[in-house]
Formats: C-alpha cells, structure tokens, sequence
C-alpha cells in the first residue's frame, strides 16, 4: 500500500470495484468521515470524479450492477491526472 492516505485511496479507487465510503475506510483503516474528506479533496484536484447514475431502471446486462445499486456506494472514476499521479 501507498505510504501517502491519499494515494492509498486513489489506488484502492482505481482497483475497483465500487465502493461505499464504508468500506474504502475500513479498507485503508482510517475514519469514514476522513475517507469523505479525502475524496472531496480527490475530486478537487480533479484525480477522481463520481459517474451519476442517470440508469437506475436499466441495470439488468450492466456491469457495474453490483457495485452501483446500493444507495451508500459511488461510482467514482479515476481521471488521466489521477492515473498519471498513480504511475509516479
């Protein structure tokens, strides 16, 4: 694991699958309420964005079904920054 939290959690993002800030915290051990500022901070910088999810009625086939279809979890992208600062 990254020896920087945030690059740690950029990492654990760009793995997948989806995840719920529940369990990126428990994942990386820190605070969920930490893992939430991270995350902002990871979508500030623009490394990460949040896919919205416009297809709520059209899951079947899709496969990101699982990961997305909870009410806690997010689809987050990793960006080309984001993935440019991973490959450092």
């Amino acid at each position: 694991m990254a020896s920087d939290p945030l690059t740690a959690l950029l990492a654990a993002i760009a793995k997948g699958p989806t995840r719920s800030l529940r369990e990126l915290a428990r994942q990386l051990g820190l605070d969920e309420g930490l893992v939430r500022q991270m995350v902002t901070t990871l979508v500030a910088g623009g490394y990460v964005y949040e896919a919205r999810r416009a297809c709520a009625a059209a899951c079947d086939g899709c496969a990101l079904w699982e990961g997305c279809s909870s009410d806690d979890s997010r689809l987050w992208i990793v960006s080309a920054k984001g993935q440019r600062a991973l490959q450092r």
